[in-house]
């Protein structure tokens, strides 16, 4: 009895896997016929057919991502370029981990030359940046180089703002400040190049965002400015000159002396100084008998032992968000010192610059060293060799370069993003907008389209 069981469930076994294979060759000769059926539509250049018979294909068997693609492709032959490149966007996007990443690479590569070739930047510089340094990108170096080729190219497309200033500023809290009819009437303008006070004023201190105010000079008086644009007179009791300090003090000078003041210019009992001039908020440099020094907060930071300088480097362009690293100077010779605000201390990184540009963020400086420029970290370390006419410190991932007498940018490889063309230039914004002055008498702005993208 159990013999004859055993023979009929052998039976039923090879009966099954009979059905099995009759099953699969059926399936595998329907697969078959519907791709051969598309591939001889594309010969007749019926791709809309090809995709119907390959989509029936896919009905059978849906794991070929070669037949997907192909759809995709299809719909670019038959001109349809809005249906390629939505298919190819899904494609992309539900394209499986496990499966060749040529085919992908291949997708990839279409999707990009079409943003690029039609200055569809919108579309391709977040794609560029999901792309740069990932996986994808690693396994494939000629996908990779196309990645930056294409990243560095956009790089260099800008749109210029027109200002016509006689000079701007560096970018601080959102604004920049111009001048205009001899340095008479100033402004401020915002990161879009939008002038905020219709009205000029003689003088502008940038607007302060703790506050909400900047101080402006008006008639030979100092008021306040707010952001409403409210404008409240302040008794300055004899003070000819304002500067914002911090968002406690205000620098003022009376009697040819500066001293600190209050927010209502009532007097803080600091002071007497030859000359003020704002570092970043809370750091200063200060002038006693023709000798520059470093006021940090309410002191002056005084040198160690055996230690002396008489200059300080600031940036003459406006206030900076680092103030900690600055270079400090002595007959010539400059170092790089950090310095620690709690304790009003400092500890020497870099000795040897003939000179330098302050820093603008905790980003790279430029230094001259052997009569070239470069550029130093926040650390004290060579990071760009001195190959450079003249350099100005990195700010949001550039810096302004001098090369054959022309002004350019380049990013923290030292690669150049722009043609040198500018007559000279300002320090980049955290959206990319640069001061620029293409003739060197008057100042625009240039808008970096790759930076309003960047994640």
């Amino acid at each position: 009895m159990k013999h004859i069981v055993a023979i009929a469930m052998s039976g039923m076994f090879i009966i099954l896997c009979v059905l099995l294979v009759t099953e699969s060759s059926s399936i595998t000769n329907e697969y078959e016929t519907y791709i051969n059926q598309a591939k001889a539509e594309e010969k007749k250049g019926l791709y809309l057919n090809a995709i119907n018979y390959y989509q029936s294909a896919l009905e059978v068997y849906d794991e070929d991502q070669n037949v997907k693609y192909q759809i995709v492709k299809d719909y670019k032959n038959m001109g349809n370029i809005e249906g390629w490149l939505d298919t190819a966007l899904l494609f992309i996007k539900n394209y499986p981990a496990e499966a060749d990443k040529a085919i992908l690479i291949d997708a990839y590569n279409e999707v990009l030359s079409y943003y690029y070739e039609n200055k569809e930047y919108d579309a391709l510089v977040p794609m560029l940046s999901s792309l740069r340094g990932g996986e994808l990108a690693k396994s494939n170096k000629d996908f990779s180089k196309k990645i930056e080729d294409y990243y560095y190219n956009i790089s260099s497309v800008y749109t210029t703002i027109k200002c016509e200033a006689e000079y701007l500023s560096d970018f601080y809290n959102g604004y920049f400040t111009m001048s205009q009819n001899n340095g008479k009437d100033k402004y401020l303008v915002s990161g879009s190049g939008s002038i905020y006070n219709e009205k000029a004023y003689e003088d502008i201190c940038i607007l302060d965002d703790v506050l909400g105010y900047s101080l402006v000079k008006e008639d030979g008086i100092y008021k306040v400015y707010t952001t409403g644009g409210y404008l409240k007179e302040i008794d300055q009791d004899g003070i000819t000159d304002a500067r914002y300090y911090s968002s406690s003090y205000i620098a003022g000078k009376k009697d040819g002396k500066y001293r600190m003041y209050k927010s209502d210019f009532s007097d803080a009992g600091f002071g007497g100084w030859d000359s003020f001039q704002l570092i970043a908020p809370g750091i200063a440099c200060v002038t006693d008998g023709g000798k520059d020094q470093i006021l940090v907060g309410s002191k002056i930071l005084e040198p160690e032992e055996g230690d002396n300088w008489d200059s300080v480097i600031y940036s003459q362009r406006g206030i900076k968000e680092n103030g900690n690293q600055l270079f400090v100077g002595n007959g010539g010779s400059y170092k790089l010192i950090s310095i620690d605000t709690d304790k009003t201390e400092y500890t020497t990184l870099a000795k040897g610059f003939e000179a330098a540009d302050a820093f603008c963020t905790t980003e790279p400086a430029a230094v001259k060293k052997d009569g070239k420029w470069g550029f130093i970290s926040v650390s004290g370390e060579i990071v760009i060799e001195p190959v450079y006419e003249e350099a100005k410190s990195f700010s949001y991932g550039y810096a302004p370069v001098k090369k054959d007498g022309k002004w350019t940018l380049v990013d923290t490889s030292g690669k150049e993003i722009l043609d040198a063309d500018f007559a000279d230039m300002g320090s980049p914004t955290e959206n990319g907008i640069v001061p620029v002055s293409f003739d060197g008498n008057t100042w625009d702005l240039v808008s970096l389209f790759i930076k309003n993208y960047q994640d």
